[in-house]
């Protein structure tokens, strides 16, 4: 299908083709599932998605309308050709799942590079067949690392390992900020906001806000919100302080927006949004 974001037509060629099989970021999940019914998603046996994390209550609405497909949630880089774990079918679902066969993952400090304990969040590096061998524009700084006498590629994604081999992602490296000496996730503030909204009964089935940074190295940096709805600053900081979050952590400015631009991935272009902040400073 052409457009993914049409949940309707997606709904209605699921049920006039029999699928079987369906493939999609949670972002066009959520649009499916509010469009289609249990009659028309019947033949759907098997539920692969990826692209973005696909939070505890879109599993449960996946298994509530399509009860007898199995999900997998898996993780990938186009530059790993591109799936690096999955969920296997019938068993535990944890995390993005564990390395496939021939896959390896090691979790190492950011800066330094010293490889870390299970259970400990730091860079993600991967090694394995599937990994590209480089850029071919010669002025990319290369993505790889010499660790222990074997190349890694740096996927600049943060995360963890359980004892398992489970990986739980914990966000970009480049979606965290430091404000006042304290690496602060972008992701983790969308996190407690989304989880604040769903609790007071919003309803969404699209991204309803995203949070941008604007680093200064001569000056505090700034926390800008991008959201559909019509909140004020106030407000959106009395909700990051109720989660727990530091002091550090304020929200320079809230802009609404008619909708939160999205990649063809699914995820959202935050690269368009932080344009956007240099037109409004």
């Amino acid at each position: 299908m052409p457009n993914p974001t049409q949940g309707r037509k997606l709904a209605a060629a699921i049920q006039r083709w029999k699928l079987t099989a369906l493939c999609s970021a949670p972002t066009f999940l959520r649009t499916l599932l509010r469009a289609g019914d249990a009659e028309s998603l019947r033949t759907v046996r098997l539920v692969v998605t990826g692209a973005e994390s696909c939070s505890a209550e879109l599993i449960a609405t996946l298994k509530e309308k399509i009860p007898q497909a199995q999900i997998l949630e898996g993780y990938g880089i186009t530059e790993c050709a591109p799936i690096l774990t999955l969920n296997p079918p019938g068993g535990e679902h944890k995390g993005v799942g564990r390395p496939l066969p021939g896959i390896s993952l090691k979790i190492v400090h950011p800066e330094t590079l010293v490889p870390l304990k299970i259970g400990e969040p730091g860079l993600i590096l991967a090694a394995g067949p599937n990994v590209f061998e480089g850029y071919l524009t010669e002025t990319i700084v290369s993505p790889f690392v010499m660790l222990e006498g074997k190349k890694w590629y740096t996927t600049g994604d943060l995360g963890f390992l359980d004892h398992h081999g489970y990986l739980t992602l914990a966000g970009r490296l480049k979606r965290f900020v430091k404000i006042g000496g304290e690496m602060v996730s972008l992701g983790a503030i969308e996190h407690s906001l989304i989880e604040h909204f769903a609790k007071n009964g919003h309803e969404f089935d699209k991204p309803i806000l995203a949070v941008c940074a604007i680093e200064d190295p001569q000056a505090k940096s700034q926390l800008h919100v991008f959201t559909t709805l019509d909140f004020k600053k106030q407000y959106i900081n009395d909700i990051l302080k109720e989660h727990g979050m530091s002091n550090l952590i304020r929200v320079t400015g809230v802009h609404q927006v008619p909708l939160i631009p999205l990649l063809g991935t699914g995820k959202i272009d935050y690269q368009s949004l932080v344009k956007n902040l240099g037109e409004i400073s």
